[in-house]
């Protein structure tokens, strides 16, 4: 995978030189710029997004990686690194109507408890970027919204299913398995390098939204595509329609909704 970096993305070596530095040198020292800001629960992200109709974008550590011009790859390739992508995904830190979620078990520990995780490489690459973004004093959100105990939430089954959902998304096996939904509108994105298909899928999302009458109370855009789903979500409430980046929302209330029928 190193090798495969360096060969896509010649920079990407200089990243690996601050990777060293930074763990001897440890990040700790971030924890302080960490504090600065308020980061809510997960509880309190649903239910503040629900309540104020907002959208929301989740920043996890693959994001951050083609922010560093690297190929996104646990040995496969999901998105390419380019001036483009990289400008449209910095561009959404600046916009104060879409909510930006961080990944607490990332930027909250120490660097003892973090090295526990196989993945510290990684989330050190997250720590030391993200907190080069983050503004004092400002409130950000749970990248974790669509996990855990939020997933039993009649909130969030009550939003959805009072909605006409527009799911974004690379297929939808489980989708309909659920039985919430008022109406639902597919728009296929590939599943990887979605990016390359932006001006296609944005164009699909245009018509979409006139050919089914869509206002921002009676709809609501799902979006699953990795990094590309960022800047989709982002270009939608430009839109002024409400959109949600949900990573693996689908198969994750699918799992639950068959535990809770075993139990």
């Amino acid at each position: 995978i190193f090798l495969k970096r360096i060969k896509e993305n010649p920079r990407t070596i200089l990243w690996y030189i601050q990777l060293i530095f930074y763990y001897f040198r440890w990040t700790d020292h971030f924890l302080k710029k960490y504090k600065e800001i308020s980061l809510l629960s997960p509880q309190d992200t649903l239910k503040y997004i629900i309540d104020n109709n907002k959208s929301f974008i989740r920043f996890w550590d693959w994001d951050v990686q083609i922010l560093l011009w690297m190929t996104n790859s646990w040995g496969r390739s999901i998105e390419k690194a380019s001036p483009n992508i990289i400008k449209k995904l910095n561009n959404i830190f600046e916009n104060k109507n879409v909510l930006i979620g961080l990944f607490p078990y990332i930027i909250t520990p120490t660097d003892k408890v973090l090295k526990k995780q196989w993945k510290y490489f990684t989330y050190l690459w997250y720590r030391f970027f993200i907190q080069r973004k983050l503004k004092k004093a400002f409130v950000y959100w749970d990248s974790n919204i669509f996990r855990d105990e939020n997933l039993k939430s009649k909130m969030l089954l009550n939003y959805l299913s009072g909605k006409k959902v527009i799911i974004i998304t690379k297929n939808n096996k489980n989708i309909e398995k659920l039985n919430i939904w008022k109406e639902i509108i597919y728009i296929k994105v590939p599943s990887k390098n979605a990016f390359s298909k932006y001006d296609n899928i944005m164009g699909k999302i245009k018509t979409t939204i006139i050919n089914k009458q869509l206002t921002k109370s009676n709809s609501i855009f799902l979006v699953s595509a990795w990094p590309a789903a960022k800047i989709i979500v982002h270009d939608i409430n430009k839109l002024s329609f409400v959109a949600w980046d949900t990573w693996a929302l689908f198969d994750d209330m699918y799992i639950h909704k068959i535990n809770n029928e075993k139990n």
